[in-house]
């Protein structure tokens, strides 16, 4: 198995659209990364916090790298860091997000960037121990 990272997966998942794009005919996409895509999605779902990490305590943060294709969805997603734990959440969530059509020149374009998932317990006390 090949665990890429940062920069190197986004340059996987771009050679990966353009492959797809020759083997069948089409145009190669143009692909635009964007960076940090929090505030710039229609809908960011939240992701479900693993009962495993639930038991054990644990929190962190995970950044997952998008593909968006040319009508918004995601199609192509991987955590790119954080919590082991954490990461198949995260890039469940990611690929439920829905984003704006980005267009460049007028033509639609195929964009990537990153979306940041927080996972932490927050822990409530009764006032009935006080």
């Amino acid at each position: 198995m090949t665990l890429l990272l940062g920069r190197t997966y986004r340059q996987a998942i771009k050679q990966q659209a353009a492959e797809e794009a020759i083997r069948t005919g089409a145009v190669v996409p143009r692909i635009v990364d964007f960076g940090v895509l929090q505030g710039k999605a229609l809908s960011i779902p939240p992701a479900n916090y693993p009962a495993a990490g639930r038991a054990q305590r644990m929190s962190g943060l995970v950044r997952v790298t998008v593909l968006i294709e040319e009508r918004g969805n995601v199609i192509a997603a991987g955590a790119t860091e954080g919590p082991l734990l954490f990461q198949d959440a995260a890039r469940d969530a990611a690929c439920r997000a829905i984003f704006s059509p980005w267009t460049m020149k007028g033509q639609p374009i195929m964009a990537t960037g990153t979306i940041t998932y927080n996972f932490f317990l927050t822990f409530r006390r009764s006032l009935q121990n006080y």
